[in-house]
């Protein structure tokens, strides 16, 4: 009786395995996310990164029915937000959407960095890359950057350059360094009227998407990309690591991108970035946010953006080194 019984149990359970294994992953009951997911940020609200975020976790939550809601942190020049994220459960439900400044050169300007890029966050996904490019006022004779670096070298510090934060800044030592050329930088804060329209500055460092309207009503024009191929919004501005000696293969911009805190589960990561692979793929309005401003759309794998940070997280602590930069 008792070998019956055990028979009949085993062969249920058996058939369970089997029903179990037959049932595709997506009806399995889900455990995560279990309460709504924030993405901490720490951009301005209505830049394009926060835009994109935005639309892409109002696409997440439509599809999934799970909440995603973008939240704002700023202070500490982009530096609070992640170090929220980083004390925050690895559970998958705090995020960070984060550009690459706060994540590359500022942890190395401060002494001692207050979290590791690499070892304290899990990559998820890169959103979009965002190269800096270089604009000049319509009177400035140069309008190419071989012909910028040639008026500087003949009239040492003389050719004002604005620039806005931290890691601008380190591309222009690096290009200065590489060139040879010896340029005067003038800082001014970013959101603010550009110094090119004052008369402040003969070029200014920006992303392409604020300098549009500037350049379509001709008080700016476009004079090279720290991208590694032509801008889609400027193709007439040159490729800086394919015209300026000592620049090869050097890429000089920013990106958005999403990281978990260390530790997350990788299951959690996976359902994460094919959510946000999905979202990118079907929101027009994220595309095209991304492509009018001047950027380049990018997803894929965690790996695919892990390389990318790692990449970019070693240039910037080559070049805090060298030139022994500290936090503005």
């Amino acid at each position: 009786m008792y070998k019956r019984f055990r028979d009949v149990v085993v062969c249920l359970g058996s058939a369970m395995t089997c029903f179990w294994l037959l049932v595709p992953t997506d009806a399995l009951p889900q455990t995560y996310p279990s309460k709504p997911i924030t993405l901490l940020s720490s951009m301005s609200v209505g830049g394009t990164g926060d835009i994109v975020g935005r639309l892409l976790a109002q696409e997440i939550s439509a599809k999934t029915g799970k909440a995603i809601i973008v939240s704002v942190q700023t202070g500490g020049l982009g530096l609070i937000a992640p170090q929220t994220v980083v004390r925050s459960e690895p559970d998958g439900h705090t995020l960070a959407l984060m550009f690459a400044s706060p994540m590359t050169f500022l942890p190395f300007m401060k002494d001692p960095p207050p979290y590791d890029a690499l070892k304290d966050f899990e990559p998820v996904i890169g959103i979009y890359k965002n190269p800096i490019m270089f604009f000049a006022a319509p009177s400035m004779p140069a309008k190419t950057m071989t012909e910028l670096i040639a008026l500087a070298k003949a009239n040492p510090a003389q050719v004002k350059i604005g620039y806005a934060g931290s890691a601008a800044r380190a591309f222009l030592l690096m290009l200065s360094s590489a060139s040879g050329a010896k340029f005067l930088l003038v800082p001014y804060r970013s959101g603010l009227p550009p110094p090119l329209l004052a008369g402040e500055v003969d070029v200014i460092v920006d992303q392409p998407g604020t300098m549009i309207p500037l350049v379509k009503d001709g008080k700016a024009k476009a004079i090279g990309t720290g991208g590694l191929r032509r801008n889609g919004v400027f193709p007439e501005a040159p490729v800086i690591a394919d015209t300026v000696a000592g620049m090869e293969g050097i890429e000089m911009g920013s990106w958005l991108a999403v990281l978990a805190p260390a530790g997350t589960p990788s299951d959690r990561i996976q359902w994460l970035n094919r959510e946000f692979n999905t979202a990118l793929q079907s929101s027009q309005k994220a595309r095209d946010q991304i492509t009018s401003a001047g950027y380049e759309t990018l997803g894929g794998t965690p790996h695919d953006f892990a390389m990318v940070l790692k990449n970019d997280t070693t240039v910037a602590s080559q070049i805090v080194k060298k030139f022994n930069l500290k936090m503005d």
